[in-house]
């Protein structure tokens, strides 16, 4: 017979912590206040970094270019947001949590073109928690999602650059106090990293790690 496990006391705490902040009066109103804040510096930031593109010469750039090289452009963008935006369909694997495959991907993809244009504290993290919240999900889940995708997302750079470098380091500018031989040492210690995570997962026996008892 299986044993109920019992929650930790840090979970415990952390969940009486919580109930006891979520039924104050005022925190619907914070909610509507952080949310209306939020918004509105995405806005902002959007406006300030609008402004300061020369439209007229990006539209003369793009003029130049040859329209196979245009579409070849679109082409690769599209699919690094496709990619992008099935990295968090690991973390509803992982969490099992109950949104469609199809809601996961489109919010994902709002965060990823926000990233690429604001930064990833905001497209990355803080647009996630925020739509993720809109749709129900607790902060536990949204944190572990956004967990895992980050991890995915830096595993993947990590096997591109130990691979770059220990295959085919490039050339360096001359000021860099490093050669061909160290940046190879470095590509292998990446690449080694990056197998020792994924040969844990594989047949590592223990699943998750408490960082509180």
């Amino acid at each position: 017979m299986s044993r109920k496990r019992q929650p930790s006391v840090c979970t415990a705490k952390s969940l009486d912590a919580r109930r006891k902040l979520t039924d104050r009066t005022w925190w619907p109103w914070l909610r509507r206040a952080v949310t209306t804040v939020f918004f509105g510096l995405v806005a902002w930031l959007l406006v300030s970094q609008a402004r300061t593109i020369e439209w007229g010469r990006v539209l003369s750039s793009l003029q130049d270019y040859p329209l196979s090289a245009s579409w070849g452009a679109v082409a690769l963008a599209a699919a690094s947001y496709a990619l992008y935006s099935c990295f968090d369909l690991l973390g509803r694997h992982y969490t099992g949590h109950p949104l469609r495959a199809a809601t996961v991907m489109q919010l994902t993809f709002v965060s990823y073109a926000f990233n690429l244009n604001l930064g990833s504290l905001v497209g990355g993290i803080a647009f996630r928690y925020r739509l993720y919240s809109r749709l129900g999900l607790a902060m536990g889940t949204i944190t572990r999602v956004v967990s895992f995708s980050l991890l995915a997302n830096w595993m993947g750079y990590l096997l591109l650059a130990g691979g770059v470098f220990s295959l085919q380091p490039p050339a360096l500018p001359p000021s860099w106090k490093i050669d061909a031989f160290e940046l190879r040492l470095i590509g292998f210690a990446l690449l080694a990293v990056a197998l020792a995570y994924l040969a844990a997962c594989a047949f590592s026996s223990q699943r998750h790690f408490s960082l509180c008892g």
